[in-house]
């Protein structure tokens, strides 16, 4: 797989660009960071869903970006973002 790594507050340009990144994915995983308070990251993960491949979100913080999401996104809540919680949410996605 590939990684996109993008900045806390994505403005409109690198939502698009990050969505247009993952076209042609068999598989999409995307870490957030109170995507509702920036909008940047919500955009990117509407059009990530709009791609309609399988997709996982894990919420670093608070989780209420995961209601917003459809019912086939994987939802993961990790409610903080140590290195050992990043560690342990990656662990879901790897062999």
């Amino acid at each position: 797989g590939s990684c996109v790594e993008l900045p806390l507050k994505p403005d409109a340009e690198t939502a698009a660009q990050a969505v247009e990144a993952a076209k042609g994915a068999s598989a999409v995983v995307v870490g957030t960071l109170n995507a509702t308070v920036y909008k940047g990251q919500m955009d990117i993960l509407e059009g990530l869903e709009k791609l309609g491949v399988p997709m996982a979100c894990v919420t670093f913080r608070n989780p209420f970006e995961l209601d917003r999401l459809g019912r086939d996104v994987f939802k993961l809540t990790a409610w903080e973002y140590s290195k050992r919680s990043v560690e342990r949410a990656a662990s879901f996605f790897t062999k």
